[in-house]
């Protein structure tokens, strides 16, 4: 196998070798096979191959929030470049396979000449001389085929009748040479020339200057051309694909819409990390600080969270959870509820609504008591109401003080006691039973039942009485000085003149006149309300048989029945409604 290159040839050789090729001169082809450029299509296929790499780079990890390649870093620029400029590389290698098939002076093929088969698929055509022509084969499927030693061909052969022809053209080419190689010298130029077509006449008319490749000036720069190309589209490709993975990536966090989503956006993205960062994440976490359903949660965001973007929606959410809570210690219907409240919440600004909270405790409370008078006129109710209305601004110490009301007829009694044959000494003065002392356990009874009923009736925060001094013998409980409502119980004996000698029990007994007056007053209050009984007891020497001292049990019995009585009327009329 010889090759030649056909720009090296001579003018004469060229014009004779195309005119051959082409169908214009001698000799012709004894079979021939036109190419279709393979180039070409092989320069696209790698073309259209980095293409393929360029797009499923592209993708790679676009839009994900959980992939490092949402971002694609500097290295994935230069991927970016070489693949765009192996692309453009591609197609300009194609272009100029196809512009040189084009430009080429012959028709680009595979031609057999009597001298042997000529390959002019390039422009340097690969000469397999005749006389290495081994066997004939076919024709099958793929046409005539000529073997050469290292290469084979195939010639497809739509009419059976040429292929005996073309068998012996063959046949005899091989003698055809010998012979023109053997003629005499003067005679063996022209002998081979009509074998040959490589073998040209000289043309005096024509120019003797050898057909050059024309080559666009373009095709010297197709790589300056390729690597340009690959920065000017590389760059800008990796840019775009960056910016939309971006906002992709963005979109996706949005739908998401949690904190998770934004946290992963900011790790991956970069156009809209200043709105993530400022407005949407925060925003997320406070939505997830409400979820949680505490003030507490809330409080730590804002902590966490300084943002001044966001802060009016914190501070709204805020507001609103305070609210809510506030609104579950309102249900309980206690003020221990609210102070509590207050209390884990000092700066929840919520005085206004905390103060309308305070007082439906306040208007639940009367309520409920009103609900129990059946009288709708009773002095106790408008009283109540003022004394609720106290608490609810001086808080709910109630004070209950006695007094004891001294009277000089118990002087007397005990003068007419002395004059009695059934006088018994000291133990027989009725004074000795109606005083302060004497009636301590009478007193406490009374306090702690009167404490006891209105702890039934209001909650202990509302109001809550307490025993307090006792009045001196010369205050009056109408001009006595308060600084908290106070409930005054006065309470004396009178000697009416009654006396009654016993021989069993043994002693004299004065009958009396038990008094109790109650004022219950309220600060700065002009109408308190008043409560008096007053009744005259006889000893009942019933109760002092087969006892040791008969006048403490009788007198004890005496005192006994007459708090019952005022206990009940005073109660009564407090509250009406009470068990």
């Amino acid at each position: 196998m010889q090759k030649i290159d056909f720009y090296q040839l001579s003018r004469s050789a060229q014009e004779r070798l195309v005119g051959s090729i082409n169908g214009r001169g001698l000799p012709a082809p004894i079979l021939r096979t036109v190419s279709r450029p393979i180039a070409p299509l092989v320069w696209l296929g790698a073309s259209a191959i980095c293409l393929l790499l360029l797009i499923v780079f592209f993708a790679l990890g676009y839009g994900s929030l959980t992939s490092r390649l949402a971002r694609q870093g500097p290295a994935w620029l230069l991927v970016d470049v070489v693949l765009a400029g192996l692309v453009a590389l591609g197609l300009l290698r194609a272009l100029a396979r196809q512009r040189e098939h084009a430009a080429s002076p012959f028709r680009r093929g595979i031609y057999v000449f009597p001298v042997g088969l000529i390959d002019a698929r390039r422009s340097v055509l690969r000469h397999y001389p005749i006389e290495d022509l081994g066997a004939v084969a076919g024709p099958d499927a793929r046409g005539l085929t000529l073997d050469f030693p290292g290469a084979s061909f195939s010639f497809p052969v739509r009419d059976p009748a040429l292929v005996a022809t073309a068998r012996e053209q063959l046949a005899g080419a091989r003698t055809a040479v010998s012979e023109a190689g053997s003629a005499r010298e003067s005679i063996r130029p022209k002998a081979l020339a009509a074998l040959d077509p490589l073998r040209g006449y000289a043309n005096p008319l024509a120019s003797s200057d050898s057909m050059k490749r024309t080559v666009p000036g373009w095709i010297a720069f197709i790589w300056p051309l390729a690597a340009l190309t690959g920065v000017m589209l590389g760059g800008p490709l990796w840019m775009l694909r960056n910016a939309k993975s971006d906002d992709a990536t963005y979109a996706r966090a949005v739908v998401a819409n949690d904190a998770d989503s934004y946290r992963a956006y900011l790790g991956c993205g970069s156009r809209h990390v200043v709105e993530v960062s400022s407005l949407l994440l925060p925003r997320a976490l406070l939505r997830d600080a409400q979820k949680v359903g505490t003030v507490e949660a809330i409080e730590q965001f804002i902590k966490d969270n300084p943002q001044q973007s966001i802060q009016a929606e914190a501070q709204a959410a805020l507001k609103a959870a305070l609210l809510a809570q506030l609104d579950v210690a309102v249900k309980e219907g206690t003020l221990a509820a609210l102070d509590d409240f207050a209390h884990r919440h000092p700066q929840a600004r919520l005085d206004a609504e905390l103060a309308s909270a305070r007082h439906g405790v306040y208007q639940a409370a009367f309520a409920r008591y009103a609900a129990t008078v059946p009288d709708r006129s009773s002095v106790s109710l408008p009283f109540v109401q003022r004394l609720l209305a106290w608490s609810e601004k001086h808080g709910p110490k109630v004070e209950v003080r006695f007094h004891w009301k001294a009277s000089k007829t118990m002087d007397k009694a005990d003068g007419a006691a002395g004059k009695s044959r059934q006088f018994k000494g000291a133990v027989s003065f009725p004074s000795h039973y109606f005083d302060a002392a004497a009636a301590k356990a009478d007193l406490d009874a009374l306090a702690t039942a009167t404490i006891q009923r209105f702890a039934g009736a209001f909650p202990p925060d509302v109001l809550a009485l307490t025993v307090g001094d006792r009045l001196a013998d010369a205050d009056a409980p109408s001009a006595a000085p308060i600084t908290a409502p106070t409930l005054f119980i006065e309470h004396g004996a009178k000697w009416t003149g009654s006396m009654q000698a016993s021989q069993k029990p043994r002693g004299v007994f004065a009958g009396l006149e038990l008094a109790f007056e109650a004022l219950f007053r309220v600060p700065d209050d002009t109408k308190p309300v008043k409560v008096d009984v007053a009744a005259w007891h006889l000893p009942d020497l019933s109760v002092g048989r087969d006892v040791d001292n008969p006048e403490e049990t009788i007198y004890a019995a005496m005192r006994t029945v007459a708090f019952q009585q005022f206990q009940e009327k005073l109660l009564r009329t407090l509250l009406p409604g009470a068990k």
